[in-house]
């Protein structure tokens, strides 16, 4: 999967925080084992993507490879951008808070991401 993001506009240092806040209780709960916590940390588009032939998304979340730790945190708008030493995460902020929208992310050549999850 490709996934890219559009950037329009600047955040608070507060955004920045809880985006990568979200990031980091997601790779925690995929590191810890705890897919069904992971899970719900997806935006609904992600999660209703994962779904797979696999099963729900705790079958399905490849959570054994969603490691590491936020490095750095962009905002833009509505939309954030966490890289950690593993790969990049890209999340959108809803009523309820950020949710993880791709992860797993690494550049690619023939598009500007592939990711494990999402995209």
């Amino acid at each position: 999967m490709a996934f890219a993001i559009a950037t329009a506009g600047c955040a608070s240092q507060s955004e920045r925080g809880d985006a990568a806040d979200a990031a980091t209780r997601f790779l925690q709960a995929a590191q810890d084992g705890d897919a069904e916590t992971a899970c719900a940390l997806l935006t609904p588009r992600t999660l209703d993507d994962i779904v797979t032939e696999d099963g729900p998304c705790p079958a399905a979340l490849p959570a054994e490879e969603l490691t590491g730790s936020v490095t750095r945190t962009d905002t833009w708008s509505d939309w954030a951008k966490v890289d950690t030493e593993a790969g990049t995460l890209f999340l959108a902020r809803f009523e309820s808070g950020w949710l993880v929208s791709a992860a797993g992310c690494r550049p690619d050549e023939d598009a500007p991401y592939h990711c494990l999850v999402g995209g």
